[in-house]
């Protein structure tokens, strides 16, 4: 099924508290080599974004909206795959393995507006359960495409838990 993007929300703001959260949590290298190992073990970084993202916010991760995983099967992933497919040995075509890297990240950036943009809506809260690293780490189990992992996945989502902001970025824009 090809989702309709005409039906884009007219309001998406791709500079968003999620998308600046997410920025901030790519600077760190142990993030960012955390997610690219989980990604090689088939999670999903958006997925892991978005779920710590609402850590911050005191709210559950309760899976994604039906635009956000179209645009990423149907747009990013497709820009993914097709960056992948071109050698990096192969200088010729580095330009446009490039063009594509940064295409791919645009790609992203409109993933997460249309995950913040469904996020608008109330979700559960939980201001009087766990404190925020362990809400955090119950919503990246969540994220997870399995429940069960094995012991060095374990160890990445820890890394994660400790080493993603604690800072939600929102402003004066919260969902």
């Amino acid at each position: 099924m090809t989702y309709n993007w005409d039906n884009l929300p007219a309001s998406l703001a791709l500079d968003n508290p999620l998308w600046r959260y997410a920025l901030a949590a790519w600077r760190s290298p142990e993030v960012e080599h955390a997610c690219l190992e989980l990604q090689a073990r088939h999670w999903c970084v958006s997925h892991i974004l978005i779920a710590a993202w609402l850590g911050t916010q005191d709210r559950h991760y309760e899976g994604e909206a039906e635009s956000v995983r179209q645009w990423r099967e149907q747009i990013t992933g497709i820009l993914r795959a097709a960056r992948k497919q071109i050698p990096r040995q192969q200088s010729a075509l580095s330009p446009f393995r490039k063009q594509l890297a940064s295409a791919e990240l645009e790609a992203e950036r409109v993933e997460l507006a249309l995950a913040y943009e469904s996020l608008k809506r109330p979700g559960k809260t939980d201001s009087n359960g766990p404190a925020q690293p362990d809400l955090t780490r119950n919503n990246l189990l969540t994220a997870s495409p399995t429940p069960n992992f094995d012991l060095d996945t374990e160890r990445l989502v820890d890394a994660l838990v400790r080493h993603l902001p604690q800072d939600s970025f929102n402003g004066a824009d919260t969902p």
